[in-house]
């Protein structure tokens, strides 16, 4: 009988080992959703878009000026990022890998935009450097250091991806597909955005090196999907509108598409733009007082409970807005 006992509570220990990393799409509303604003005096209209696996994040707020700032929030304190170059301002931080090291965007004193990469010591510039490109915004940065973004030239707006040495263009090579951005990439190099069709609407895709897919939300009535992000498992996050033209954000696990949306009362317009490779999702949504950033923690699988149990058990035998379209 203790042997039966022993091989049932093994057999729960190996589902829970297999299933502990899994994120479930159908429990996505029973995230637990925290607020997340920065504090400084005049801050305001904050919104989150990365967050690593240590569960720092970055966004920026709006001041009482109207300028926006970067932030980054490490679960105790929020420290401001701005690019410090003579005539910036506009920080945005849009990404965050395991380094600490963040990219995003600044504005330079001729209403140029840059992307920027800050490791904590220093601030660089990042610029496309293909002829008659400009606007460059640095989205998205994996453990490798890959950074993806878009720019612009005369043909309107293009992905690309920066690998510390080259810049090489992220296009959508769908008939009459434009206008490509590239938000996020993973670190098997995986990338995902958004990009418009000839009638105006926005498509996600997925990017491997060979071949583009798009991801559409499925659900009746919605259009203008985004992909937004992606973590290392190939979750992935962006938002949609659906027929009364709300803003939702999605959880995309390879197979299945989940809402997600922000429960607290009045808020609306929900988006989610970064994922960890917890299953930590960041991102933003509005209520009267304007924007608000939000961390919604993935829900405990049961298996985990499992999983702890028979570790237990088997103890006695033998010894866990913006410029973002």
């Amino acid at each position: 009988m203790n042997r039966v006992i022993i091989v049932i509570v093994g057999l729960l220990l190996l589902c829970g080992l297999m299933s502990v990393a899994v994120i479930d799409v159908h429990a996505a509303g029973s995230y637990t959703f925290t607020p997340i604003d920065v504090p400084f005096t005049g801050g305001h209209d904050t919104s989150a878009y990365g967050i690593n696996i240590t569960s720092h994040i970055v966004g920026d707020y709006i001041d009482s000026d109207g300028y926006y700032h970067g932030f980054l929030y490490d679960g105790s304190a929020y420290t401001a990022i701005d690019v410090p170059f003579a005539g910036s301002y506009d920080t945005s931080a849009y990404s965050i890998n395991s380094a600490g090291v963040i990219v995003g965007s600044y504005y330079d004193a001729d209403d140029y935009v840059h992307g920027f990469m800050y490791d904590g010591v220093t601030y660089t510039t990042l610029d496309v450097t293909f002829s008659g490109s400009f606007d460059t915004r640095a989205y998205g940065i994996n453990n490798s250091g890959y950074i993806v973004g878009d720019y612009k030239d005369d043909d309107g707006y293009h992905g690309f991806m920066y690998n510390g040495t080259t810049y090489a263009t992220i296009d959508v090579p769908f008939p009459d597909s434009y206008d490509t951005s590239a938000y996020n990439i993973n670190d098997a190099g995986i990338i995902v955005g958004d990009y418009l069709d000839v009638d105006a609407y926005l498509h996600g895709f997925l990017y491997d090196g060979t071949t583009y897919t798009t991801l559409d939300v499925p659900f009746a009535g919605s259009y203008d999907t985004s992909a937004y992000g992606i973590n290392n498992a190939g979750a992935i996050v962006g938002k949609y509108y659906d027929a009364d033209d709300f803003i939702h954000g999605f959880l995309y696990d390879g197979a299945a598409y989940a809402s997600i949306d922000v429960p607290f009362p009045g808020s609306y317009d929900t988006r989610a733009i970064g994922i960890n490779g917890a299953g930590t999702i960041v991102g933003d949504y509005i209520d009267d007082d304007g924007y608000h950033g939000f961390v919604a923690v993935v829900p405990e699988p049961i298996s985990s409970t499992l999983f702890i149990a028979g570790a237990t058990v088997l103890g006695f035998r033998i010894f866990r807005k913006k410029p973002i379209a």
